[in-house]
């Protein structure tokens, strides 16, 4: 299955946002969100950062998705990464994903905010610049040993950071037709 994604992947390092002991919050709007590709359950197969060491040694960050609506905490990297000495993406994939609150995946059509954050060691995260007051947003802690629920709205920017989530169909339960089909036509040739 193909992997679709939603975010910012810029990774123009002409501008960026600190997010030492902060939480930067991309949401395309005071309180729109964006919206998740597809339709149905999307299950997350990558969510990353694209970030770097500033002036600190071993800072770490971790990303998590919220839903729009309520500030729900949806999901999150389970675990922290370190950020590299130069510009680029820290990521995790589905085996490192969690879902929080009860949900199993993401739904396509249905809007989210994506949320990196780092600690007390400096942090940046890649951004561009010239949107609208409140389509970012930054919250002044360290979700790195664990995320709040919900969060909060933050407080307004004009910068995108770099951050993407990756969706793919959530792997429906049962036998697949293709299975069915060829396990048929053995028993038929039998």
């Amino acid at each position: 299955m193909a992997v679709t994604y939603f975010g910012n992947d810029s990774e123009d390092t002409t501008t960026n946002m600190s997010i030492a002991s902060t939480s930067n919050i991309l949401k395309a709007g005071p309180a729109l969100g964006l919206v998740c590709p597809g339709e149905g359950a999307q299950s997350i197969a990558y969510l990353g950062g694209y970030v770097r060491q500033y002036g600190g040694v071993g800072p770490n960050c971790r990303c998590a998705v919220y839903l729009a609506s309520t500030r729900a905490l949806v999901a999150y990297a389970d675990t922290e990464k370190a950020a590299p000495a130069a510009y680029g993406w820290v990521y995790w994939e589905t085996a490192n994903i969690t879902y929080a609150g009860g949900y199993t995946s993401l739904t396509g059509g249905t809007a989210y905010w994506l949320v990196v954050t780092g600690d007390g060691a400096s942090v940046l995260v890649a951004a561009t610049d010239g949107h609208s007051s409140g389509d970012s947003a930054y919250v002044s802690a360290d979700y790195t040993g664990g995320f709040a629920d919900p969060i909060a709205a933050g407080t307004n920017s004009t910068k995108w950071p770099s951050i993407k989530c990756g969706v793919e169909p959530a792997a429906a339960s049962g036998l697949s037709i293709p299975v069915a089909m060829a396990h048929y036509r053995r028993l038929r040739e039998n």
